[in-house]
């Protein structure tokens, strides 16, 4: 189960240089990616789910008949089961070239065997069961050697509800006398189909346990009533397909098409034709599929399209839309414009696009996934996911949205932070990076001195707590100052109630004084017009230098000009959407190619003594910084060398005077 939730909207890159007081950066950002099965109830219940097993592909449309029954897989010791339709019942199979079922090997016994739980279809051995398989034009008849196939497994108790797995199908498994297919998650799969040792296998879309496929291939949506449109064969090479499922953007092999849309022909190999052509989830969709094709010129404008349509009527307009479509192919000879339309289709539609994602301006990526406990993934489920455990509510005390002074996955989706193993690698990690050398060099000097940690407000403040009790344990930081000042580690804690909190945990870490880069901003960085006195930059700040004849007495504490994400990135971020594409919701979102552009301008802005963007008075800030006491000046790389191009290759106008 997952919950959309928006979390914050802050840009996180970090960049080391030269003059950092940092040397390793301590964060772990671990991205998920979950693909769940993609299912929407038609009116007549006959969406579909696929997936991939094995190497066996999976498909949405296979070949089917009015008069033909589908089947499911069996193995070599899975013999004879029923497959029935309307009009067929019973244990005999029937065709015009086929009379008899009965058993050729060892393994598979008389199809007429009764026992006293069961007649007429139940078998006499515990390998094999009665079968039948009839209809008017084709038979799925018992398979009588070990290539058994098209027969849907029973059991003495019960009829099309089971299926024996074999070697090839790990899967599928026997559940309280039910079939199941059993996902990664450890959990029955629902609403789905997949093609189990080269057969079809349906679960139900509320059990999830196998159930008889006739429904879901001969109703609604998925059979428009023309079996030339059926797939060629169920094998992976008749379909496009993403990691082994179907997609909206899938393309499949037909049996036939309609060459030059008037003539029938059998497909050949490279006949592919767009799945969403001739099979849609759900009615909305075929309408929105008849309705852009008509936007297109592929249906006649006279034509009033609505959802109350009946669907002989959409499935009549639909088969003249694949007339127009042939037509067209046949007269420019290719399928790329088809293509490039039905990608255009698919985007268009708020199912497959952004617009069902509840897309939000406050997360980096517009919103972030948080997965939930569920009765549906207990292997999944946690007892921890403390969400938006921060220096401000690290107990959970603030139970109020907003007032938390931090949201939880700054850049990744469900960190679960708060969890022991995740909090134990964190460790591991810390570790890791504090010794690399050592442990890959066997050199003890390329060991890194501290750590700065990120984001601070946006993970669990149990992470602070592990780290400053691991500096203690390794280096004895709370010993003795020349220990502290050996092993600086600094944090990126941006909100008002941070400095506070790490000071009543004993001060592990030197939190920021924002309150400083604040006052050096607006007293000498910004335009004459928007400046403030030059008072806050003596009383404005963590220390109160308007009385500084103290030693010793003040929290310890890192101060800074501008950083990556605060007086540069936001810049670049607003020269994009002024001078280069005014359309960028926030600028942040950018082509390589508008980042270079931009930093043109921002390089060339650096140097006009009349600014439109960038910092006034750089040199008078780091005079002023530079000289304060009861603090730790953080350098920026890029006051020093230019933010763009290569690592130090280029110097800023400001490098003299900072260095």
């Amino acid at each position: 189960m997952r919950d959309k939730r928006i979390i914050c909207n802050r840009k996180k890159l970090y960049k080391s240089g030269k003059m950092l007081v940092t040397a390793g950066i301590f964060s772990a950002v671990i991205f998920g990616v979950s693909i769940a099965n993609v299912s929407a109830d038609s009116i007549n219940n006959t969406s579909i789910a696929v997936a991939q097993s094995k190497n066996i592909a999976v498909a949405t449309t296979t070949a089917t008949m009015d008069k033909v029954t589908d089947t499911t897989a069996t193995t070599d010791k899975v013999t004879d089961t029923t497959a029935t339709t309307d009009k067929v019942t019973d244990t005999t199979a029937t065709t015009d070239k086929v009379t008899d079922t009965t058993a050729t090997t060892d393994k598979v016994t008389d199809t007429t065997a009764t026992t006293d739980k069961a007649t007429d279809t139940a078998a006499t051995t515990g390998k094999a069961t009665d079968t039948a398989a009839t209809t008017d034009k084709a038979t799925d008849t018992a398979a009588t050697t070990d290539k058994v196939a098209d027969t849907t497994a029973t059991t003495d108790k019960a009829a099309n509800t089971t299926v024996t797995p074999s070697e090839k199908s790990k899967s599928i498994k026997q559940i309280d006398g039910k079939t199941y297919f059993i996902g990664d998650d450890g959990q029955p799969k629902k609403n789905f189909t997949a093609i189990v040792d080269s057969q079809v296998l349906y679960f139900d879309k509320d059990t999830g346990a196998l159930t008889s496929n006739s429904s879901q291939y001969t109703d609604g949506l998925v059979n428009i009533g023309n079996e030339h449109n059926a797939v060629y064969s169920l094998s992976s090479d008749s379909f496009t397909q993403v990691d082994g499922y179907l997609t909206a953007n899938s393309w499949y092999r037909p049996k036939d098409i309609l060459k030059n849309g008037t003539t029938w022909t059998a497909s050949t190999a490279n006949d592919f034709r767009p799945l969403l052509m001739s099979w849609w989830p759900d009615k909305d969709t075929q309408v929105s599929y008849l309705k852009y094709m008509q936007s297109v010129g592929l249906l006649s404008d006279d034509v009033v399209l609505s959802n109350k349509d009946s669907m002989n009527s959409l499935t009549a307009m639909a088969l003249t839309v694949q007339k127009n479509i042939e037509e067209k192919i046949g007269l420019l000879g290719t399928t790329d414009w088809l293509k490039t339309d039905m990608d255009q289709m698919v985007d268009s539609q708020s199912n497959w696009n952004i617009s069902s994602e509840s897309k939000g301006t406050d997360h980096l990526q517009g919103g972030a996934l948080l997965y939930v406990n569920s009765d549906l993934t207990p292997n999944a489920n946690s007892d921890y996911r403390l969400l938006n455990r921060t220096p401000t509510n690290q107990r959970g005390q603030i139970t109020t949205d907003g007032n938390q002074d931090g949201y939880e996955m700054l850049l990744a989706n469900d960190v679960d932070n708060s969890n022991p193993t995740v909090q134990a690698e964190q460790l591991n990690w810390l570790y890791y990076m504090m010794n690399i050398g050592s442990i890959v060099q066997n050199d003890p000097t390329a060991n890194f001195d501290g750590y700065r940690v990120d984001a601070v407000d946006n993970v669990n403040a149990d992470l602070l707590q592990i780290a400053g009790d691991y500096f203690k344990a390794a280096y004895g930081t709370d010993k003795s100052d020349a220990n502290a000042n050996n092993h600086i580690s600094i944090l990126e804690d941006w909100d008002n109630n941070d400095p506070a909190y790490v000071k009543s945990q004993g001060n592990n870490q030197s939190t920021m004084d924002f309150p400083m880069h604040l006052a050096l901003k607006y007293s000498l960085n910004m335009p004459s017009s928007a400046r403030s006195g030059l008072e806050p930059d003596i009383v404005t700040s963590l220390v109160n230098r308007s009385e500084d004849s103290t030693e010793n007495e003040a929290q310890p504490n890192y101060s800074f000009i501008r950083a990556h994400d605060s007086e540069v990135q936001t810049v670049i971020a607003q020269i994009i959407k002024d001078k280069i594409n005014p359309s960028s919701d926030d600028g942040l979102t950018v082509s390589t190619d508008e980042i270079a552009k931009a930093f043109e301008i921002y390089n060339a802005d650096e140097l006009k003594a009349d600014k439109e963007y960038t910092a006034y008075n750089i040199p008078s800030s780091y005079a002023l910084m530079l000289t304060n006491k009861d603090t730790i000046p953080r350098v920026y790389y890029g006051d020093l060398f230019t933010d763009d191009g290569q690592y130090m290759s280029a110097k800023s106008p400001y490098y003299v005077l900072v260095y």
